[in-house]
This record gives C-alpha cells, sequence and structure tokens, in this order.
C-alpha cells in the first residue's frame, strides 16, 4: 500500500509524509472479494507551502496508477473508462510494456460499462436495498435460467421484476414494490444484450391445467382399445380399469408433489441467535467504552482544573501535594488510557463476530432460495411432462399397459424435441430480422 500511496503522491504532487491511511473493512457481495481495503486522506492545502492540491482530471490518474499498481502487483487488470487516455499516458512516461498489455486486455473485453453507478449504489440503499449483493443474486438467476419464466420466478423470490426497457432489446430489472429502477438486466449480470434479449424472448413450456384432477385428465375408460368382445370382456375390462386407477393414483402424487413446491413461499431473512447474540455483545462492549471515556474525559478534565501553583506554596507545602495530586491523576489517566485500548480490541472482536454470523445467516438464506427456485423450476418440468404424458395417452390409450415410467419417458422425449423445433423456429426468425 505504501507503494501505491507514493505513486499517487507523484502523480497528484503531494508529499507522501502527509497521506493518512485508514484500514477499512465491511462486507462484500461476493465471497472472492477482499474484505479489507484502504483510504487514503490528504490535505488539500499543503500547511508548509502552501500549495493546492492539484486535482485536474483526478479519475484518469486514479486510473492511471491502478493500471501500474496492478501490473507490478500481478494482479488482474480491470476495465475503465479512461483506457485510450491511461495508454497514451503510459508511453508517453516510457512504460511501453504496461501499455502493450492493457491494449491487448481492452481488445478483448471492449469498452467498459459500470453496471450500476455510486449514485444509483446510493439511492437504492437509501431504499434499505443492497444493490451488490442484488447484483450477484440477479446474475446467478440469469445463468441458471433457461427462459423468461425462470428469470421472473427467480427474481421474485427477492422482490424483483424484469421487463422490458424504453428501448428496443433492453430489459430492465424494478423492484416489485416501489418501481425504482435498478439497471439494465444486461449490464447487472455482464453479458450481452443479444444473449440477454434471446433468453427473455424464449417462452416456457406450457403450465398444465390446475383445475382438472389427475383423474379426469386420463382417457375415459371407453376410450380403451377393445380387446375381444367374448364373454371373458368384463375380466379385460376389470384389469383395465384397475391399471388406468393405478396409473391415475401415480399421476396424481406427482402433480400433487409438484403444486406443493410451486406454492412454496421464499422465507424473510431474519436474524440467527448467534447473530442476535453477536449484535449484543458488541452493544454492551459499546456501552462499557463509553463509561471508560467518560471516565477519561473527567480525568483530563480535573488535571486541566488543577490551580496552578503560587511562589508562597513551596513554604505552606501546598506545592508538594499539588504534584502528588497531579501525578495520582496522571497515574489514573494511563490506566484508563490501557483499558480504552483494551476496551476498543473488544468492540472489533465483537464486530467481527457479528459480521461473521451475518455472512453465514445470509449465505445460509441465500441457498435456501436458490434451492427453492431450483425445485419449482424442476416441478414446472414435471407438470409440462405430465401434461404432454396425458396427451399420450388420449391418442394412445394402449400405453397403459406399458406403465407410468414408459409414458414419462416417451413424454420426456416428445417436450425436449418440440421444445427444440420452437428454439430453431426462434433462431430462424431472428435470422431473418437480422438480414431484413
Amino acid at each position: 500500500m505504501t507503494e501505491v500511496v507514493a505513486t499517487l503522491a507523484k502523480e497528484f504532487a503531494f508529499g507522501p509524509d502527509r497521506a493518512v491511511i485508514v484500514e477499512h473493512q465491511k462486507r462484500r457481495a461476493t465471497t472472492d472479494a477482499a474484505d479489507i481495503h484502504w483510504h487514503v486522506l490528504v490535505g488539500e492545502v499543503d500547511p508548509a507551502t502552501g500549495r493546492i492540491l492539484a486535482t485536474s482530471f483526478d479519475r484518469v490518474k486514479h486510473e492511471f496508477v491502478a493500471r501500474i499498481s496492478e501490473f507490478s502487483l500481478g494482479h488482474a487488470f480491470v476495465a475503465g473508462k479512461h483506457g485510450e487516455t491511461v495508454v497514451k499516458g503510459l508511453r508517453k512516461k516510457g512504460l511501453h510494456c504496461i501499455a502493450d498489455r492493457l491494449e491487448e486486455f481492452s481488445s478483448s473485453r471492449g469498452a467498459a460499462t459500470e453496471a450500476f453507478t455510486h449514485s444509483k449504489h446510493q439511492q437504492i440503499k437509501r431504499l434499505g436495498l443492497d444493490l451488490p449483493a442484488l447484483k450477484q443474486i440477479i446474475k446467478r438467476s440469469v445463468e441458471s435460467a433457461h427462459c423468461r419464466e425462470d428469470i421472473a420466478t427467480a427474481l421474485a423470490a427477492v422482490g424483483l421484476d424484469a421487463k422490458a426497457g424504453d428501448k428496443p432489446g433492453t430489459w430492465i430489472v424494478v423492484d416489485a414494490k416501489n418501481g425504482v429502477l435498478l439497471g439494465a438486466l444486461h449490464r447487472l449480470t455482464g453479458q450481452r444484450k443479444s444473449a440477454i434479449n434471446d433468453l427473455m424472448t424464449r417462452t416456457a413450456p406450457p403450465e398444465p391445467r390446475e383445475e382438472q384432477s389427475a383423474v379426469e385428465a386420463l382417457p375415459p375408460r371407453s376410450k380403451l382399445p377393445p380387446v375381444d368382445r367374448q364373454p371373458a370382456v368384463p375380466e379385460i375390462d376389470a384389469i383395465a380399469s384397475d391399471m388406468v386407477d393405478q396409473l391415475a393414483e401415480r399421476v396424481a402424487v406427482l402433480e400433487n408433489s409438484a403444486l406443493r413446491e410451486l406454492q412454496r413461499t421464499i422465507p424473510d431473512f431474519e436474524a440467527t441467535l448467534p447473530m442476535r447474540a453477536a449484535r449484543e455483545a458488541a452493544r454492551h462492549a459499546a456501552d462499557s467504552l463509553s463509561r471508560v471515556v467518560v471516565r477519561r474525559s473527567d480525568l483530563h478534565r480535573q488535571i486541566a482544573n488543577m490551580p496552578p501553583s503560587r511562589w508562597w506554596a513551596r513554604f505552606t507545602g501546598t506545592a508538594g501535594r499539588r504534584r502528588q495530586k497531579i501525578s495520582e491523576l496522571e497515574v489514573a489517566l494511563d490506566e484508563i488510557e490501557t483499558e480504552v485500548r483494551r476496551k476498543e480490541m473488544a468492540i472489533t472482536i465483537c464486530r467481527r463476530r457479528e459480521f461473521r454470523e451475518e455472512k453465514a445467516a445470509k449465505e445460509i438464506h441465500a441457498a435456501t432460495v436458490v434451492d427453492i427456485a431450483q425445485r419449482q423450476k424442476k416441478a414446472r418440468e414435471i407438470l409440462a411432462v405430465l401434461e404432454q404424458a396425458r396427451i399420450i395417452l388420449e391418442e394412445k390409450p394402449e400405453f397403459v399397459a406399458k406403465g407410468l415410467d414408459f409414458v414419462i419417458s416417451t413424454a420426456r422425449t416428445m417436450l425436449r424435441r418440440s421444445n427444440e423445433i420452437a428454439d430453431n423456429l426462434l433462431d430462424r426468425d431472428t435470422a431473418r430480422n437480422i438480414n431484413r
């Protein structure tokens, strides 16, 4: 960090010894990001020379320092808005090696775009929403989705909604409760706009008919193929009837199980017992520190209010008693300072524990949300297969004799083929529109 500050000092023309570096720890939206960073504070006016800090083109200079630091520390480059200007500055200072590497990186990544601006981040934060965390949830939802309905279900679980934007082919994400815009879907997920548009225009398989029970949906017994019109027909009809009833019962069980999954609701995030215990411990530690700080302030005030020593106090012994009293107060003040540092360390430990417990609880809650979304996705697939199975039994009732497993396997195959045909037609229509 001192090397980075030295580079900053050179670019902004200030003495590195004037800088104050503050270490800051905060939770991040992704687990692969470091939770510790540093703030560099420099006075705008140099008290020795009276010169004002040079802040012209500060964003370009910051990006320039960032690229040099990434190269020297062996980190991956981060795409910035002022890439071309930074490359020119690097070549002007003879740093052609970094400039070449940065040009290769920029050509492979293209222009950099922010998923959300700082002002948007603060606006969403004031509404009680964590935009970086929501961005990760949106990204995972899109990566695991196969159609628009999958995305809509996953986003609805966290109170969001994806809908078409004002620009053609653009999809945006808004808060479902108050309609606040979070950003464009392709920018929040870091994907191409065309890929997101293709995904959002892709439809899911038809939903099952909820009002029709499994028994009613099965083909009537009158449609079963006539086996033989001899006296043995009542026995054969009874066997076929038993097969139909068994099949209907198994279909109803599968359907009810899938419907229960679809009716499952996403639980609200609540503080766990370890989280509440950590918060209470941090609160007690803060109260204890406040009491010690008050005592320290009182000792400072007593020392400052000690009456001055007069010349005649040496003859009466008052001066000696004053020195002894001040010495006692200073000893007590040193003890208080030690206690303050100990209390501050206790608060730091409590807050780190609180952070860890909150992070673990939110990870478990996020995993629960993803699990429920995946279960509901699988339930919709099962219901679509059952719907296709009913169609097969209506068209070919003789399949009842082959069992439910065979019927469901056939339904899955037919459903997959119909989806492939629909995808091919969609790709053909898209290509035709592009050619136009």
